[in-house]
């Protein structure tokens, strides 16, 4: 707690500096780290104050990478219609642009418009199918909706096209690794994959996950524990990561280990929105603990 409080009055100092020197010389620089600071702090909507009192103060600053802070900004505050307006306007400036293309997905698929953003993405394919960048973008965006449709032999299609043509991309092998894991499929593979992504980023929250749910996956639990565990003090981690921690826990027959994580991803999803979809098996985990002479059946890896 001490370290927390420690942490939150500095920053609350660095913003207060920074809020003083813009007071005192309102240049463009000034506006964007005063931005940047409140941005890293989670002030989302002050940066966007921050960022729009910079265009009108000097117009010439609307440009296409202050807009994409700004789209940025509305997207984590959730304010998703004026996130789409600022990736359209930056688009104006510059129509390939790969960060207001990708974030204009992103927003729609946030407002439930699933539709309309595999339409956005499709039509980043036809239009730009020589940009790197934006097919990655784009391929990578439909794979996330197809999953999250439950058409999973489609949204992996899309990142085996992706594989096949650029095979040391650790983002690839990492999230296509993981979908393998999932659905308990190709798992030797997987792990593969996964490795290359985590040797790549050792740190990387995701990719650790990844790594402890294909272990589990294969049996084995015991190996699994290590990346869940440096994975799970990322604070900012999903409810995903304390899931898998807890089913891992709970194969390994630790289960007050698995209440504890079990419980945290239940407040972590919950706390989402909308909702995390795994909040229901979640829940149904905890209930079934809770019961004597009963046990939650851990994830086998039938089930994606």
């Amino acid at each position: 707690m001490l370290v927390i409080g420690s942490q939150a009055h500095k920053t609350d100092k660095v913003l207060a500096f920074r809020r003083r020197l813009l007071a005192l010389d309102p240049n463009p620089r000034n506006h964007v780290e005063l931005f940047a600071e409140q941005f890293q702090a989670g002030q989302y909507d002050d940066a966007a104050a921050t960022l729009l009192a910079l265009f009108e103060k000097y117009p010439g600053e609307r440009n296409t990478r202050n807009l994409n802070f700004l789209l940025r900004a509305h997207l984590l505050a959730g304010k998703f219609d004026k996130a789409i307006e600022d990736g359209r306007e930056a688009l104006k400036l510059n129509p390939a642009d790969p960060e207001a293309l990708n974030f204009i997905g992103i927003a729609l698929i946030r407002m439930g418009k699933n539709d309309e953003a595999i339409a956005h993405y499709k039509d980043m394919l036809a239009r730009f199918p020589n940009d790197e960048e934006v097919v990655r973008r784009a391929r990578s965006g439909l794979s996330t909706i197809y999953v999250d449709r439950g058409q999973f032999e489609q949204g992996e299609a899309e990142l085996e096209i992706l594989l096949e043509k650029y095979p040391e991309d650790v983002g690839v092998n990492n999230d296509l690794g993981y979908l393998y894991a999932d659905r308990g499929k190709n798992l030797e593979k997987a792990e593969g994959m996964i490795r290359k992504a985590v040797e790549a980023e050792p740190e990387n929250t995701a990719y650790l996950d990844s790594l402890g749910w294909v272990l589990f996956k294969r049996g084995k639990a015991k190996e699994a524990i290590e990346p869940l565990e440096k994975a799970v003090k990322d604070p900012n981690g999903d409810a995903t990561i304390h899931d898998h921690l807890g089913d891992v826990y709970f194969q390994l027959n630790q289960p007050a280990k698995a209440r504890v994580e079990w419980e945290k991803a239940e407040k972590i999803a919950a706390k989402a929105s909308p909702p995390d979809k795994r909040l229901t098996e979640i829940r149904k985990k905890l209930q079934a603990l809770g019961k004597l002479g009963q046990a939650p059946p851990a994830d086998s890896g039938n089930n994606p």
